[in-house]
Parts: C-alpha cells; structure tokens; sequence
C-alpha cells in the first residue's frame, strides 16, 4: 500500500521536473506584418519575418526582469 502511493509521488515528482524546462528559442508574431507574412496589402513579403508570419526570439540572449 504505502509502496504504491510512493510511486505515485515519484510520478508527480517527475511530472514537476519536465514542467520546470525552458525553451532556448521562443517564437513570437511578427510585430511588422502582425503575424500574415506579407506587407502593403500582400504585394510585398514581410522583411522582417521573410514571409513566416512569426519571428524567433532567443531567450539566452534576453534578460531577465
């Protein structure tokens, strides 16, 4: 009995750890065309985001605050 309920906080535990991991690189919407890939009116492809419609931001570079 007590054997069962530990394993169950053994799972609990483990499910605990994999929420603590944080991505390196975080997409986010493209602030230039808002996230449609294109600019005036879809005649030129976003240069920001080149076309994708979202940009990746990498978090080692941002601080935290």
């Amino acid at each position: 009995m007590i054997a069962k309920y530990m394993e169950e906080i053994d799972e609990v535990n483990q499910i605990k750890d994999i929420s603590k991991i944080k991505p390196d690189i975080i997409p986010f919407k493209c602030p230039n065309c808002q996230g449609y890939g294109t600019v005036q009116y879809g005649k030129k492809v976003c240069h920001s985001c080149s076309g994708k419609g979202y940009i990746l931001v990498n978090q080692k570079e941002v601080p935290n605050g």
